[in-house]
C-alpha cells in the first residue's frame, strides 16, 4: 500500500472579475475576506499518547494530542470569543475528518485578529489563517438575482441539466435534417 501513488487534494480558487453596468456602477466586486481555520493534519503529528516518570520514579501514561487539543481549543475560544466546548467538538468531529483541507472556525474575521493569529500560527500546530476573496454585491440580493451567482448544485439538478442540454441537442439534431 505505500507504493502505491498517493494523492492529496489542494483547492485552488479562481480569480473573478468585478462586473459594472455601462455607466461604471459597480454591480459585482471581490472583497478580501479573512478566515480562522483548523488544519488536523499539524495536530495528527503530535502523538497520541506518551509515558512521563513522575517524582517518585513511576511511569503513567499521558494523553499529550488531547491535552493540546483542550488548549488549543481554550485559546482559539478566547481569540474568537466562542464557546470553548464548541470550538473542541468542532476540532474533532469536523477537522479531523477534513485532514489535510482546513476547516473553516470563523469567516471574516476582522483585520486586528488575523493579524495577530497569523503571528502566533507557527505557535500552534492545526491553526490556519487564510486571506481569501468573497464575492460582494453592493446593490444588494437582487442585483445578485439579476447577475447570477455560482454556488453548489445538488447531483440530482447537475443530472437534470444535463438531461435538458441533451434533449435540446436532440431537437436541434432533429430540426437541421
Amino acid at each position: 500500500e505505500a507504493y502505491r501513488p498517493q494523492r492529496r487534494s489542494v483547492p485552488e480558487h479562481c480569480d473573478r472579475a468585478g462586473v459594472c453596468d455601462r455607466f461604471g456602477k459597480t454591480l459585482a466586486e471581490n472583497v478580501l475576506q479573512y478566515n480562522v481555520g483548523i488544519s488536523y493534519r499539524a495536530i495528527r503529528d503530535i502523538p497520541t499518547r506518551v509515558w512521563h516518570t513522575d517524582e517518585q520514579g513511576n511511569k503513567r501514561l499521558v494523553p499529550v494530542r488531547k491535552d493540546y487539543i483542550k488548549k488549543f481549543a481554550d485559546f482559539l475560544a478566547q481569540e474568537l470569543h466562542m464557546d470553548r466546548d464548541f470550538v473542541e467538538d468542532t476540532i474533532h468531529a469536523k477537522a479531523s475528518v477534513l485532514g489535510s483541507v482546513p476547516y473553516i472556525l470563523q469567516a471574516n474575521v476582522s483585520e486586528r485578529t488575523f493579524l495577530r493569529l497569523k503571528m502566533l500560527e507557527k505557535d500552534w500546530p492545526g491553526l490556519h489563517v487564510e486571506s481569501s476573496v468573497r464575492r460582494h454585491y453592493p446593490e444588494g440580493r437582487t442585483v445578485a438575482d439579476l447577475l447570477g451567482y455560482v454556488g453548489p448544485i445538488s447531483v440530482e439538478e447537475h443530472r437534470k441539466i444535463t438531461r435538458e442540454l441533451g434533449n435540446l441537442r436532440e431537437y436541434i439534431r432533429a430540426y437541421e435534417e
